[in-house]
């Protein structure tokens, strides 16, 4: 099975990497692909809980942007399901 999410407003490296190593470890999830930016993850999986791999991913997964007074700071993200990825299409 393969579900593609969307993650527009992620943009940090680090927590990308922590995602794909925490979606890995899952026992059915078989490969993860991200985009570079990443605005979307794809990952194969057997049979795996999509609202499991959403949480993972929710749970990880940040962003970075400028406040109003120039501050860069952390800003939650929320992956959602996408029927297509233009980035693995």
């Amino acid at each position: 099975m393969r579900t593609q999410l969307s993650v527009e407003r992620s943009n940090c490296t680090f927590c990308i990497q922590n995602v794909v190593e925490a979606l890995m470890e899952r026992p059915r999830v078989e490969r993860v692909q991200t985009s570079a930016v990443p605005a979307c993850i794809v990952i194969d999986h057997n049979c795996d809980e999509v609202a499991a791999l959403q949480g993972v991913i929710d749970r990880l997964l940040h962003g970075f942007e400028a406040a109003s007074n120039g501050e860069i700071v952390m800003i939650t993200t929320s992956a959602e399901v996408r029927s297509t990825c233009p980035h693995h299409a």
